[in-house]
């Protein structure tokens, strides 16, 4: 009687290890991925890009996925915040007093500038 009782936890215990297993399977591959946004992407991404550009992103996250050198944001952007390039875009708005969606549109505007003055030379 009990090696039956045994068998019957193993069993059960195996049988949630892989309800377990599947529904993690099944919810990893339909959430939703963004293979051009990560920072390991195989390839920079481009101008088409470009809009893709959220306020949540840190500069570093930026210079990374679009290939900016590390300063050109800094520069361009006059930013002073000791923490750059880890730090987020609506950081950097809130400390300039800035709404952020409207300065999402000025750092896209010159990783824009950049990447067509890139493309130029």
């Amino acid at each position: 009687m009990q090696k039956k009782k045994s068998f019957y936890y193993i069993a059960l215990s195996g049988a949630i290890l892989l309800l377990i297993v599947s529904v993690f399977i099944l919810f990893r591959s339909a959430l939703p991925h963004a293979p051009e946004f990560r920072m390991e992407s195989r390839r920079p991404l481009t101008i088409a890009d470009v809009d893709l550009i959220r306020g949540w992103m840190s500069f570093d996250y930026l210079n990374h996925s679009f290939d900016i050198p590390a300063d050109y944001l800094k520069t361009a952007l006059s930013i002073t915040h000791p923490r750059y390039p880890n730090v987020s875009i609506q950081a950097v708005a809130r400390e300039k007093q800035i709404s952020i969606p409207a300065y999402v549109v000025i750092v896209q505007r010159a990783v824009r500038e950049f990447l067509l003055r890139g493309n130029a030379e």
